[in-house]
């Protein structure tokens, strides 16, 4: 289920138009760097976590739990992509989605916002219900255009 703060919809209600091939472009080159490491599923960018596997205690102590770990690692800048622009958004998260349940068979919170500098970020982490979700639920008191889109079997939990 994709929800957005306001300022999210009004920039997705101004562009329609995206590049199908840019979007299935960068969805390939994200994946391809999408590792799995203990139970974790990191975007590793430059290749330094293949084969590591980093100790519970490690992950606990140096960013708090898996999901910090998860978020750490998972923000990507799509905008170094030339031409991303945000109607590109949707038509990412849903192929990502598509091809993350099929690599990995977990439940995943997507983010992507907009930063003030007009890049459009996108992280992930496994939802782990007794994490919870990285954002505030409240998405309205961010300033920054926000979506996220949070399996449908999660709501329930999430009331």
């Amino acid at each position: 289920m994709i929800r957005m703060n306001h300022e999210m919809a009004m920039l997705l209600d101004t562009v329609k138009e995206y590049d199908d091939t840019l979007v299935q472009q960068a969805c390939c080159d994200v994946l391809g760097k999408v590792r799995q490491v203990g139970d974790c599923v990191v975007y590793d960018e430059c290749g330094a976590l293949d084969g590591k596997t980093i100790s519970e205690e490690e992950i606990t102590k140096r960013y708090g739990d898996r999901t910090g770990f998860e978020m750490w690692h998972n923000e990507i800048r799509l905008s170094r992509y030339e031409r991303f622009n945000i109607g590109c958004v949707l038509p990412f998260l849903e192929a990502v989605k598509e091809r993350m349940k099929a690599l990995f068979p977990r439940q995943f919170c997507y983010i992507v916002y907009v930063t003030g500098t007009q890049d459009v970020d996108f992280r992930f982490h496994v939802y782990r219900e007794e994490e919870g979700m990285w954002l505030d639920e409240d998405i309205e008191q961010v300033a920054e255009p926000l979506l996220y889109d949070l399996d449908p079997e999660q709501v329930a939990v999430l009331g």
